[in-house]
């Protein structure tokens, strides 16, 4: 949901329901823990940084 939400222009609602009708504000929730996530955790952010550049092909 996370990479969804950075990577794609598209809705909260929208990325809900791609992740099986979730509710908009379970997207937002998951992308907040995520980023609290990561400003604690190095290896994790490490992790989400490489998938982002694989997304995208860099």
């Amino acid at each position: 949901m996370y990479l969804s939400r950075k990577l794609l222009d598209i809705s909260l609602a929208k990325i809900g329901e791609d992740y099986g009708g979730r509710d908009h504000t379970t997207v937002l929730h998951a992308c907040n823990k995520i980023e609290k996530d990561m400003d604690n955790d190095p290896d994790l952010q490490k992790s989400v940084m490489e998938l982002e550049k694989r997304i995208k092909g860099i």
